[in-house]
């Protein structure tokens, strides 16, 4: 996976990026359009990279309501917050 887009992994070499990720604990899943990867209220643990793909974040607002907060594309990092998240589109 080259993730030289990536902010946080962007200076990283190919190398650097294979030493980072074979220390880490990590899993990958992989999501069609329209599923959705959490919502708001899930327990949340983890930093999420987005690898491939667009995800939309959206939040219920106190009226009930859908605010969208922003849509992310790959590759990016993403904290777990209240925010529900959608898969908008697969590449």
């Amino acid at each position: 996976m080259n993730l030289s887009l990536c902010p946080i992994c962007g200076k990283l070499s190919e190398e650097e990026q294979t030493a980072l990720f074979s220390s880490l604990d990590y899993s990958t899943r992989s999501f069609k359009k329209g599923d959705w990867v959490a919502r708001q209220g899930d327990a949340l643990s983890s930093l999420y990279l987005l690898s491939k793909g667009r995800v939309k974040t959206e939040m219920i607002t106190e009226s009930g309501t859908i605010l969208e907060v922003e849509t992310l594309s790959a590759p990016t990092l993403w904290p777990p917050h209240f925010c529900l998240r959608k898969i908008i589109a697969s590449r």
